[in-house]
């Protein structure tokens, strides 16, 4: 039988889509495959160190380059403190936030996020449970830092405020060198631009 001209068009197009998306993601899996190689190598270990560097300018960088706290979401998502620490109240309350924070719940007033969290209650405790099977924790911003918040939240659920907690939890700066320069300068308007002064949401 002839072949259909625009069938083979097609098909050679979506070929095509199919090789260039499998090339770009080449390197994407090996340095994932790279990450998870180095975490298993060291993940029975008491601690592991970070040297860092200082450029110039004074800023300050990690030397190892697959996994380290200034990473991808992956590499973070990996890491967690050597030392634990009782969460308590206040604790309890920032894992929440940094729950949210994870998923891209970051513009809204800090008890916003918190209601978030409980909203999605059940949905976060699946994803720890069986992360395979519920996949809520891959619609996050950062899903692999989501899905490590969400074993410290089950952990939190089931021991409550003593629940001991290595994970990190971020804060951080809204134009820290506009924040510096509003704060010399004592400029109101600047500083609330830039989240220096109280407000329920950020800006």
């Amino acid at each position: 039988k002839a072949k259909n001209p625009d069938k083979v068009k097609k098909w050679k197009a979506k070929a095509r889509d199919v090789y260039y998306r499998r090339t770009k993601q080449k390197s994407k899996r090996y340095q994932i495959a790279k990450k998870l190689w180095i975490a298993k190598k060291f993940k029975d270990e008491e601690a592991i160190y970070f040297p860092h560097v200082m450029d110039w300018r004074g800023r300050i960088y990690p030397l190892p380059n697959h996994i380290n706290p200034q990473n991808d979401d992956l590499a973070k998502g990996l890491l967690e403190f050597a030392e634990g620490k009782r969460l308590g109240k206040s604790g309890a309350r920032w894992l929440k936030i940094n729950l949210a924070n994870k998923f891209g719940k970051d513009k809204i007033s800090f008890s916003e996020r918190i209601g978030w969290v409980e909203k999605h209650h059940d949905e976060i405790l699946k994803s720890a449970e069986d992360p395979f099977r519920n996949r809520f924790w891959e619609e996050a911003d950062d899903p692999w830092q989501f899905l490590a918040n969400c074993f410290e939240y089950k952990g939190y659920t089931e021991e409550g405020v003593d629940y001991v907690s290595h994970l990190p939890v971020n804060v951080d700066g809204s134009c820290n060198g506009l924040q510096n320069f509003s704060g010399m300068l004592l400029d109101r308007e600047g500083g609330k631009n830039v989240n220096l002064t109280p407000s329920e949401k950020p800006r």
